[in-house]
């Protein structure tokens, strides 16, 4: 059946089955359907010769497929690998040697043919014509695999058959309309040979023949119109002015004329069959046209011979004609031709009678007489009057003869018609007798026929009444069903766990019964069709009986839940439960494939029930959770809880020394007296907030997995849904055999037993997501209630759940679904923490009245790192951190800056140097590849302020010696020679002698203990950048020494001028100021 893009097909009354009724040879063998074709290839493929016979004998296609399955040597690789060849070549014989089924092939142009076979996987599609899914391809559940060959099967014969047509049509139409007086005795198609492919000839060979003139054959190349039936002639050429017809190659499709004038010409037929027909119809019509001598030559060798003997004996007037091809010419020219030209009756003596007068062929006597009167009378043939004469003289001659014979015979001829006379009354005298006789038999006549006649009744009935038994026995072997069974399915006993295989037995037993091969025909009967209701009606029954049944034990499942449970973090077992249901394994598959309906109501029942037990489960131990965390909330940690205790000043300027989940006591809820002492005694066992909350999430998700793997392991085997289903049988035993005598279910391995299709897998996501539609509920509160105890805990959090979806990752199991939803909200909460202590960081406000130094935003975010990067080391959620610390890090530099410009007390320069260098020592330690360029950030930003700091404050030790040779290089760099500066008033020997006295070594030691006190006055002990200030203070004096010597050497060479302190004093009194200032 057609409907849009696809042409279904599936039962045998089909001509695209395999099993449909059509006759074809193959190789000498004829086959009633492709089927038997199909099987005694693949019995041929593995050599087994008996059962490939017994298959050719068989008359049945459910025999002839019974036999193939039973070949010997069987293997599914080289089945698999010629099962293609082996269908195709079947199916192009059976639509190419059947005209009719070939047109209803061709009528599916533009669909895809497809076997809608429901339990067909392979050839088919798996799926019912009626099922939705078939007009979807990308949920066919089988490969097509016969649809596939009928498409290609139907592309292969389609130019055949266009070929065919086209020449027939042509045919029609020249005769029609083109050579009207004349006869069309054969058409080829034909292309030049440098034309490329061409689906459509307009070229065509036309070989006619004249209905006026005998003998006129000729040759016309025709080219197609435009318009329908238009066709014009190109050339023409008489059949006597063409010397050879070459064939080029066996393999090539080329032919080439050559003509008289020694042109040739070459054209490009479309077909090999069609340029063979073609050239045995030409070289046939050579034989009949006198003159004509045509070589043919690179044709298959039954032409070769033919074509030879066309082109030596074609010339009768020369040299005679060969006696012995007479005969065959004769029979060939009969077989050839069908039209008035060559329609002649051989009279059996060698001569033919024509009515339309084309010409006579000689018979062996006449041709043997006319050569010996030739070879007589060769040297008068010359002389046509000599021969004229001689001819006249022996016919006059031969009348005389002739005459005198019949005179001399007229006494033979008088007694010849005495013996006539005689013969005829005796003659007579026989059909006297015979009539009598005949008399008398006319009365036995009907006798014997009546005798006939009812012998052959008599062995049709005895005949019909054996087939009819037959026909009736195995009729009531196929629909007989045991009452035994039949009592069962009527009153089922479901309790009694021994009734429940035989139960199963009994259905199957009746689905058997139901699926018989029984004729059409005899199920029209009314015993057969009331057996039939009878059956669907029981079946119909047991299985509402078994509804309800199950639904029954789905309600105690859920009433059966334990109303008062201890207060632990720990799920309820089912497994009890669990085998109760488990019996009813193989009877859920059966009305699985039976009562979709019923089965999906049922199914829908189970998770609704499933459902409510596993949401009081939650909520109790969501409970219990809240009940052992209750007495951590009072202590319950925020970001602030993060700030450095130790600190001069802190975010919440208490000092506060609480860690970052709040005290972990041990104390019992009081506003839940009766659970007081277990809640306790968990609490003290768990130790610390962190620990406690840790301990907690951990025992919860361990306490999770089992429930939920073992619920899932239930579903595949309980409501069969598995892979396919020849594997169910295996699989309902493999999970029987994990259920313990105590009823404990273990676990399956799910790499044996991964579902390969997807519409079983999205099946049992969506049961488990029903059964389970409050867990994701619960994992977001166990979420929640760990955030507000501890908001660091969502670190914990993210890696634990991170990892334990990674090792669900690839086993498509329902436990990964739900840990991927607690890691993606355990990551919200995360971003919530990094948000909350970034917005903390900016609310920021340092005290003012005293020096700043390094934040406290900076030392929370340090005891931050030194406790995020041990729990996310070697997780895959590292990158987490990493943006973490990218989004804390762009605060802090921002908060830096701001208390840089805001805090008067402290210079800018000191506050940006300690928390940079601050920073940047956390990020080293971090030791994480994505903050290297904040890292080398920092340490430029940490440089570039010392520098500034040491450049703004060193003037000051060595200030009127700093301002005049600072004067003395501008001099120089506005061109002024070292020589003439000394003669500068302000720059004169006098007056830098006078700021030399100004700086005797003891000013410059006390000038720098003055800088030490502004140093340390400026720093403060947490940036610990003291020492790496003074000693670049250090180097920038000692150059400023250097090059106030070198300026001295250049503009006062002579003057005998030097400074009173010497680079060593100043080392020196660095050194001692260092030493003294040190704790």
């Amino acid at each position: 059946m057609a409907t849009g893009r696809f042409t279904f097909f599936f039962t045998k009354e089909s001509p695209f089955s395999q099993f449909y009724p059509c006759q074809f040879k193959v190789d000498g063998c004829t086959f009633s359907c492709a089927e038997q074709y199909m099987m005694y290839r693949k019995a041929k493929l593995f050599n087994d010769h008996a059962t490939a016979e017994a298959i050719l004998a068989a008359t049945k296609p459910a025999k002839m497929k019974a036999l193939g399955r039973q070949v010997d040597g069987f293997n599914d690789d080289v089945w698999k690998e010629h099962r293609w060849e082996i269908v195709h070549s079947g199916n192009m014989a059976k639509f190419g040697q059947n005209p009719e089924l070939l047109r209803t092939l061709l009528d599916t142009e533009g669909t895809t043919l497809v076997e809608a076979a429901p339990n067909d996987c392979i050839w088919g599609i798996g799926l019912a014509e009626s099922n939705p899914d078939a007009r979807d391809q990308s949920k066919w559940r089988g490969l097509n695999l016969l649809g596939q060959i009928l498409t290609r099967v139907r592309e292969d014969l389609k130019p055949t058959a266009v070929m065919g047509s086209t020449v027939a049509d042509t045919m029609l139409a020249l005769s029609k309309h083109t050579f009207t007086t004349d006869i069309v005795t054969a058409v080829l198609p034909v292309k030049k040979v440098e034309q490329k492919k061409t689906m459509r000839p307009s070229l065509f060979f036309v070989l006619t023949k004249s209905r006026s003139r005998t003998g006129d054959v000729t040759l016309h190349l025709v080219k197609k119109g435009d318009k329908a039936d238009s066709y014009k002639r190109k050339k023409t050429w008489a059949l006597t002015d063409i010397r050879h017809v070459d064939g080029c190659s066996a393999g090539d499709l080329d032919l080439e004329l050559t003509f008289a004038d020694g042109a040739k010409k070459r054209w490009t037929c479309f077909s090999h069959r069609d340029k063979q027909e073609y050239a045995e119809r030409m070289q046939s019509t050579v034989r009949q046209v006198r003159g004509c001598a045509i070589k043919f030559a690179n044709f298959p060798s039954n032409l070769g011979g033919a074509a030879k003997s066309a082109g030596v004996g074609g010339s009768v007037g020369s040299s005679g004609v060969a006696s012995s091809g007479v005969q065959q010419r004769r029979r060939e020219l009969q077989r050839e031709r069908g039209d008035s030209f060559a329609a002649k009756a051989d009279d059996g003596t060698g001569k033919s009678s024509d009515a339309g007068g084309a010409f006579d062929m000689l018979s062996d006597a006449e041709s043997r007489d006319l050569q010996a009167f030739l070879d007589s009378n060769k040297e008068s043939v010359h002389n046509a009057e000599n021969f004229v004469r001689r001819l006249n003289e022996q016919l006059r001659s031969l009348e005389l003869s002739n005459i005198h014979a019949l005179i001399s015979s007229g006494a033979q001829v008088t007694q010849l018609t005495d013996h006539v006379q005689s013969a005829r009354g005796v003659v007579e005298q026989l059909e006297h007798r015979v009539q009598g006789y005949t008399g008398r038999l006319q009365s036995v006549a009907p006798a014997i026929e009546c005798l006939a006649d009812r012998d052959k009744l008599a062995k049709l009935s005895a005949a019909n009444q054996l087939r009819a038994a037959e026909a009736l026995e195995r009729l009531l072997a196929a629909i007989r069903f045991d009452e035994s069974d039949r009592r069962l399915l009527r009153e089922p006993n479901f309790k009694d766990r021994a009734c429940v295989p035989a139960l199963l037995k009994a259905a199957r037993q009746c689905d058997s019964v139901l699926a018989a091969d029984v004729p059409p025909e005899l199920r029209k009967m009314a015993a057969v069709k009331d057996s039939t209701e009878g059956l669907i009606e029981l079946k119909r029954s047991f299985a509402s009986a078994l509804v309800r049944h199950l639904n029954d034990i789905f309600i105690n499942y859920a009433n059966r839940r334990t109303t008062a449970r201890s207060k632990s973090l720990a799920f309820s077992g089912h497994d009890e439960n669990k085998r109760e249901l488990l019996q009813f394994s193989q009877l859920m598959a059966w009305l699985k494939l039976n009562n979709r309906e019923m089965f999906d109501e049922l199914k829908g029942r189970y998770s609704r029930s499933l459902s409510k037990v596993y949401d009081a489960e939650f909520r109790e131990v969501m409970e219990t959770v809240k009940a052992i965390l209750q007495p951590l909330s009072k202590d319950k940690g925020k970001p602030g809880a993060l700030r450095h205790a130790g600190s001069n000043s802190s975010l919440n300027r208490e000092g506060s020394k609480r860690s970052i989940g709040g005290g972990g006591g041990a104390d019992s809820n009081p506003a839940d007296s009766s659970s007081s002492s277990t809640l306790s005694s968990i609490a003290a066992t768990l130790g610390s907030s962190v620990a406690t909350l840790d301990n907690v999430f951990e025992k919860v998700l361990d306490a999770l997995e089992p429930m939920v793997d073992s619920e899932e392991t239930f579903c595949q085997a309980f409501f069969d849904l598995q892979p396919s289903v020849q594997q169910h049988a295996t699989l309902t035993s493999s999970v029987m055999s994990t259920v313990s005598d105590d009823g404990t279910i273990l676990s399956v391995d799910s790499g044996d037993q991964s579902l390969t299709r997807q519409e079983g897998k999205q099946e049992l996501d969506e049961l488990l997501k029903q059964i389970f539609s409050s867990a994701v509920s619960f994992l977001d509160a166990l979420a929640s209630a760990c955030h507000l105890v501890s908001a660091e805990f969502s670190m914990q959090m993210l890696v634990r759940s991170a990892d334990r979806s990674d090792r669900q990752s690839g086993r498509g199991r329902h436990l990964g679904y739900l840990y991927a939803q607690l890691c993606l909200r355990a990551k919200q909460r995360f971003d919530q923490f990094i948000d909350q202590m970034s917005a903390e960081f900016l609310e920021f406000r340092a005290n003012k009245k005293s020096r700043c130094g390094v934040v406290a935003p900076v030392l929370t975010y340090e005891k931050f790192a030194s406790r995020a990067g041990p729990v996310f080391r070697d997780s895959k959620r590292l990158p987490d951190l990493e943006r973490a610390h990218e989004k804390l890090l762009e605060t802090l530099v921002n908060l830096v800056e701001r208390v840089a410009q805001e805090h008067g007390k402290t210079p800018p320069a000191v506050v940006l140097m300690e928390n940079f260098h601050r920073l940047e020592s956390i990020v080293r330690s971090q030791r994480m590849q994505r903050l290297d360029r904040m890292r080398r950030d920092l340490s430029d930003r940490h440089k570039q302020n010392r520098t500034e700091y040491v450049r703004n404050y060193m003037g000051r030790p060595l200030e009127k010696l700093s301002e005049f040779f600072d004067g003395v290089e501008q001099n120089l760099s506005r061109g002024v020679t070292p020589d003439e500066v000394g003669y500068l008033q302000q720059y004169s020997r006098a007056e830098l002698k006078k700021i030399i006295r100004d700086y005797p070594a003891k000013d410059v030691k006390r000038n720098l203990e003055q800088l030490r006190k502004r140093v340390e006055k400026h720093l403060s002990e947490e940036g610990s950048l003291l020492t790496a200030v003074w000693h670049e203070m250090q180097q920038t004096l000692l150059a400023q020494y250097n090059q106030f010597n070198r300026l001295i050497a250049q503009c006062y060479p002579n003057a005998n001028l030097a400074l009173e302190f010497s680079d060593h004093d100043l080392l020196r009194f660095f050194n001692d100021i260092g030493s003294r200032s040190s704790p």
